[in-house]
């Protein structure tokens, strides 16, 4: 059952499970924080020790097919920010919540446990954008508004259009850092190797390269033979 469309944190819908007749329950959330000042965080946080007989999964921002962090970054739609794009997370591969959430389905030892889903290595929205770039070969243009401005604008412009657009959640959502429940358990209880964005950028932003540059190889590997076009000598005293 679709429940609610997550507009930053999380690209893909949530999802709960609910046909105990065949599958243990299984609650997709956000990551909570609990001094959070957004009320959707709030509202998670607080539901979780009510589902004492469900798994609940809190996947970190996640990219891949049809997302809205690596696709958001790469339009040519001018990205409107608050925090000049500091905010911090470990980003999951969609595709490995989906093995995860299979996993769970089938073991029976997840039942009533916590998951915290995330990926290899932390970053920034900036960082994220600059790799964004880079594999593009484009340079994409945001926009720093401040949060007294944009806040506000972001409420009205979410209750007078009818598309999804942005909202205040989204904005306040941009000063919270994603913080990791040390208790929860990981994709390494479950056996898997989450992947690290940095290596399918070039599979999912192929699209958005001009035909000039479409047979380019991957940014990372272009990196690496322009290292080897120079001499690098070492003093060693």
């Amino acid at each position: 059952m679709l429940k609610e469309q997550n507009e930053l944190w999380n690209p893909l819908p949530n999802m709960t499970l609910t046909d105990t007749s065949m599958f243990p329950p299984i609650t997709l959330v956000l990551t909570p924080l609990r001094n959070s000042s957004g009320p959707r965080l709030k509202v998670k946080t607080l539901q979780d020790p009510f589902f004492s007989e469900t798994t609940i999964v809190r996947p970190a921002p996640m990219f891949g097919f049809e997302d809205r962090l690596l696709h958001r970054l790469a339009g040519v739609t001018n990205i409107f920010t608050s925090n000049h794009m500091q905010e911090r997370y470990w980003p999951v591969h969609a595709i490995d919540v989906g093995r995860a959430l299979e996993i769970m389905l089938m073991e029976e030892w997840t039942t009533a446990q916590t998951f915290e889903l995330y990926g290899p290595k932390n970053y920034s929205t900036k960082e994220i954008s600059e790799l964004v770039d880079r594999e593009i070969i484009k340079k994409r243009r945001h926009i720093n508004v401040p949060k007294a401005i944009m806040k506000p604008a972001a409420y009205w412009l979410n209750r007078l259009l009818w598309w999804p657009i942005t909202s205040a959640d989204e904005v306040e959502r941009e000063f919270i850092d994603q913080q990791i429940d040390p208790t929860a358990k990981t994709f390494k209880d479950l056996g898997i190797e989450p992947t690290d964005l940095n290596t399918l950028t070039f599979h999912y932003l192929l699209g958005y390269r001009s035909s000039q540059y479409a047979d380019l190889p991957p940014a990372t590997e272009r990196e690496l033979r322009e290292e080897r076009k120079y001499l690098h000598v070492l003093d060693s005293q």
